[in-house]
């Protein structure tokens, strides 16, 4: 699913893949539905990713990213280079799953100071 807003910039969420966490990820989860998520600037100011907005709902519960610094999963905070005017970045996120296969929706917004500005959002089965 990808988003464009009129400021130029644009977010696109993957299709889930499913992951089993390591022994040293947190929070301990049957498994993670892991989303690229990335941020094209077509704007002329640069973007910084910290001020992402990142929500997932799995089964109708708030779903909590999974952290697992082992398979390279470090979070919404680890995307802190600025997107530069014509580029853009890729970040992976994950979110703590029930063993079977659940509905999900992960909602991003550019902005975590308004919850007014559309978002991209994925929903889906993972």
């Amino acid at each position: 699913m990808s988003r464009l807003w009129q400021n130029g910039l644009a977010i696109t969420i993957s299709e889930p893949k499913s992951l089993a966490p390591s022994d040293t990820a947190y929070p301990k989860a049957p498994r993670a539905a892991v989303f690229e998520v990335t941020v094209s600037n077509g704007g002329s100011n640069p973007y910084k990713p910290s001020e992402l907005s990142v929500r997932a709902i799995v089964a109708g519960e708030h779903a909590q990213e999974v952290l697992d610094s082992a398979q390279g999963l470090n979070g919404i905070a680890s995307a802190n280079e600025e997107v530069l005017p014509g580029k853009q970045l890729t970040t992976t996120l994950a979110f703590a799953m029930p063993e079977q296969r659940a509905p999900v929706k992960v909602t991003v917004q550019p902005s975590t100071s308004s919850q007014v500005t559309p978002e991209a959002v994925y929903e889906g089965q993972a």
